[in-house]
């Protein structure tokens, strides 16, 4: 019995390593592909102005550019974001949350929003970026 066991424990081994090898070969090309191996990651999180979804930065479908997603703490799920929503739900800065009122920049427009009606106003109109509100 004491000379029969070595003799399985390597055959249990050889086996073992011959079914990992011929499941998935794996090559540095592949691996150097990045976010087209692995796919895409959700990245840049952040709270909506009324805390009642995680907006996120994503691209599930390897497009160009990543696009804005909304989970809802509600309902459990996830959806792409539309204009409006990213307008109404954009995220305050923590230096805005105790104030009525919280101002940010989105594609050369200058807006405030209030917290309360939950509407939004065009401060300022630019062709360029603003930055630093």
């Amino acid at each position: 019995m004491k000379i029969l066991l070595p003799f399985f424990l390597f055959f249990l081994a050889q086996t073992t390593i011959s079914q990992i090898n011929s499941i998935s070969p794996l090559h540095l090309n592949e691996i150097m592909k990045g976010n087209e191996f692995i796919g895409h990651q959700p990245e840049n999180f952040r709270w909506s102005a009324d805390g009642q979804y995680i907006v996120f930065d994503w691209n599930p479908n390897n497009e160009i550019g990543n696009s804005t997603y909304l989970y809802s703490l509600s309902s459990k799920k996830y959806s792409k974001a539309t204009k409006e929503e990213l307008i109404a739900l954009i995220n305050a800065s923590p230096s805005q949350k105790m104030y009525a009122r919280h101002y940010f920049s989105m594609d050369g427009y200058l807006v405030e929003y209030d917290v309360k009606t939950k509407k939004t106003r065009l401060i300022y109109q630019s062709n360029n970026s603003i930055h630093s509100v």
